[in-house]
This record gives structure tokens, C-alpha cells and sequence, in this order.
């Protein structure tokens, strides 16, 4: 008899970002192995050993509710016929009775498994026409259980931290980490526990290093060895700039002050390439956004100042997508909201008077930018 070895598969869905993309395929599993027999009245009769292949075909992903089936083709014709499976997960065996089975030609069988993993054993036994018994044995694990699909939570997460957190349609088992620095170098490697943080959420934790990673390739595996991946990206620059001037109540920019901006322009090229560099990929643009925040000094009306640093803001988006400035781009006005130089009311303070750019994949929020409501350039 002549025992098959399980095989192992893992799905691989798509990485985070291009539309966190996961889906857990149903596998279908053409497995085939060879049992030898001895026919007739065996060597003592001159017959040689014949070489007899056996084969299955066996769907051992299913959903809760559907059945797991295994189709059967025996090398040849059988005649009363009995599979019994047995199962880890229970003493009771199944057992199907089979007229016949003829040679070469698959016969289905289904059945139940417990929901979560089990491992399956199944016999097949049979009369050929001499008379004789033939039986062979195969193995299969079955997993019956939702579709795997791991939600990664970037709001949440925080790579200087340490902190990763995720949720799950099934048990996780571990999250594997490696870390790549601005260079797009490696720096280190670790393995994860997770553990219950909030309803269907879960939190992985690893020591933070003195040096921030800029991206981490990370894999979740669930308790049956299926896993995802994820790319996560932790990236925030503020790009040096001078100063745009305005007419005083304008929102209008002056032609004297495009060579500033294209200056910035130049800085924000040079940010993307970094960013590129740190991905590992020279196309690379997931999630990474420009920034355009704009901010006035204390002079006038609360509500007036907040209407034009946003209308300066949207005048400069506008210009950076005249130079040729390909990233999405998003803008807010922020008033006398976030003053670099505190000063009384009605000051008047150039260093408050400006429009701040920032490259980064998520949101700029905090004291800087209070109440954000960042709106895109269409």
C-alpha cells in the first residue's frame, strides 16, 4: 500500500493599496500517485508486478455549509466498492458503498467536514474481477471555513511605535515583518504574536529601532498556514520652500513668483524619487500624496483669513499641476489656526503669511493642522 503525501499550497493575494485586493482562492488539487499490485495468483505463478495509477481529485477548500468532494479514478474496473474516511476532528468514520467503479473514469464523492481544519484519511477498497482485493490509502486535509480576507489598518498602525493592527475573517496565527530603510535597504526581520485589542481587531507589536522604517513587506498568516501580504509605507516630508507672495487680499499668483515653485517643484521630484528608492520599485506612487497647506498671520477678519489661506493654497496646487506635478494633490486653508510665531491679534507677521507643501502617504493632522479637511484637486 502506498500512502500519498500531503501537499501543502498558500494563496497569495494582492498587496495593500491596490484596493487591499484579497481574495482566498478555493483550490482545486489534482493529485496522483502509483500502487503497485500483484495479480493473479502473484510471482510463484512467473506474473510480474503491474505498475497502476491511481488518481484523485480533491477540493479541500469550501465554505461553511458546502461540502468537500473527492473524485476518484482507479486504475481498473472495481466492483464492490467501500471509501471510508476517517477524520481527526471525530471517531465516527463515513462510509460510502460503491457499485462499481470503472477503470479510468472518476466517481464523485462528497461529504461534510467540521467547520475549521481537519485531516482526513481515505481508504478505498475494491474487488477486481479475479476476485482479488485492492486497496490504497490517501491523505487530505480539509479546511472548511470563510474566505480569508485580513483588513490592515494604516490609521491605526504606527511604525515608530511599533504598533500594526489588523482584523481577520478567520484566527490569526503570526505576522512576519521585514523592515527596508531610505535606501530601500534591508535593516531587520521579525516574527509576531497578535493579540485582541478592540472587537474583530488585532495587535501585532515589535520593538521600535533607532532608525524608523520606510516601508515594511509584512505577511499575516492565519492558523492553517494561509496567509496575506502587505506593503506598508510610513512616509511624511515637508519640502523646502520660500516664501510665495500674495497681493494683499489676492489669491492670484504673480508671474515673478513661478521660478520659486518650480524650485519647490524640483524638491518634490526629488522627494518622490526617494520614496521610490525606499519601495524598491522606480514606478512607485501608492498612497503618496502632495500636500498644500496654506496659513496667514493675525491681521483681519478669523473667518476671511481662513477663506483666503485656502484660496492660496488652491492657486499654488494649481500651478504645481501646470509643472507637471503628477501626484494627486490635496489643499486646506488653516487661517491664523497654526501660527509658527505666536502674536497677538491684528500682528502682522510675515513668517505666519506662507503655504507649507508636504510628500507623504497619509493625511497631515495635529497641532498644524487643525480641523483638516483636505480636498482634492480635481
Amino acid at each position: 500500500m502506498y500512502k500519498q503525501p500531503y501537499l501543502r499550497f498558500c494563496d497569495r493575494p494582492l498587496k495593500q493599496g491596490a484596493s487591499m485586493l484579497s481574495q482566498y482562492i478555493r483550490r482545486l488539487l489534482l493529485l496522483s500517485f502509483c500502487f503497485c499490485l500483484l495479480l493473479g495468483l502473484g510471482l510463484s505463478s512467473g506474473h510480474m508486478p503491474t505498475a497502476c495509477a491511481w488518481q484523485y481529485e480533491a477540493i479541500t477548500d469550501v465554505r461553511p455549509g458546502q461540502k468537500a468532494s473527492i473524485s476518484i479514478v482507479a486504475p481498473t474496473d472495481l466492483k464492490q466498492v467501500l471509501v471510508t474516511l476517517s477524520s481527526d476532528r471525530s471517531k465516527r468514520k463515513i462510509k460510502k458503498k460503491i457499485r462499481s467503479l470503472s477503470a479510468h473514469k472518476g466517481h464523485k464523492v462528497s461529504f461534510k467536514p467540521p467547520k475549521g481544519s481537519s485531516h482526513w484519511s481515505v481508504e478505498v477498497q475494491g474487488k477486481t474481477r479475479d476476485g482479488s482485493t485492492e486497496t490504497v490509502v490517501f491523505e487530505l486535509d480539509i479546511l472548511n471555513a470563510a474566505p480569508l480576507k485580513i483588513q490592515f489598518y494604516n490609521q491605526d498602525s504606527d511604525l515608530q511605535s511599533g504598533r500594526l493592527v489588523f482584523s481577520s475573517t478567520r484566527p490569526l496565527d503570526r505576522v512576519e515583518l521585514e523592515a527596508y530603510g531610505d535606501d530601500g535597504g534591508f535593516q531587520w526581520d521579525d516574527k509576531l504574536s497578535l493579540t485582541p485589542i478592540a472587537k474583530n481587531k488585532l495587535e501585532a507589536k515589535f520593538s521600535p529601532r533607532e532608525e524608523t522604517p520606510r516601508r515594511l513587506e509584512i505577511k499575516a498568516f492565519d492558523t492553517t498556514g494561509a496567509w496575506m501580504s502587505f506593503r506598508v509605507a510610513h512616509w511624511y516630508a515637508n519640502v523646502p520652500r520660500e516664501n510665495v507672495l500674495f497681493d494683499s487680499g489676492s489669491v492670484s499668483v504673480a508671474s515673478s513668483e513661478i521660478p520659486k515653485l518650480e524650485k519647490a517643484r524640483d524638491s518634490i521630484n526629488d522627494e518622490i524619487a526617494r520614496f521610490r528608492k525606499a519601495m524598491g520599485n522606480p514606478t512607485e506612487s501608492v498612497d503618496l500624496q502632495l500636500y498644500v497647506a496654506g496659513y496667514t498671520d493675525t491681521v483681519g477678519d478669523q473667518k476671511d483669513n481662513l477663506k483666503l489661506s485656502a484660496g492660496r493654497a488652491l492657486a499654488i496646487s494649481k500651478v504645481f499641476r501646470q509643472l507637471g506635478i503628477r501626484l494627486p494633490i490635496r489643499y486646506a486653508g488653516f487661517g491664523e489656526g497654526a501660527l509658527v510665531v505666536q502674536t497677538p491679534d491684528s500682528t502682522d507677521e510675515s513668517r505666519n503669511r506662507r503655504v507649507d507643501y508636504i510628500v507623504a502617504n497619509t493625511a497631515p493632522n495635529g497641532m498644524m493642522f487643525p480641523n483638516a479637511r483636505w480636498r482634492t484637486l480635481k
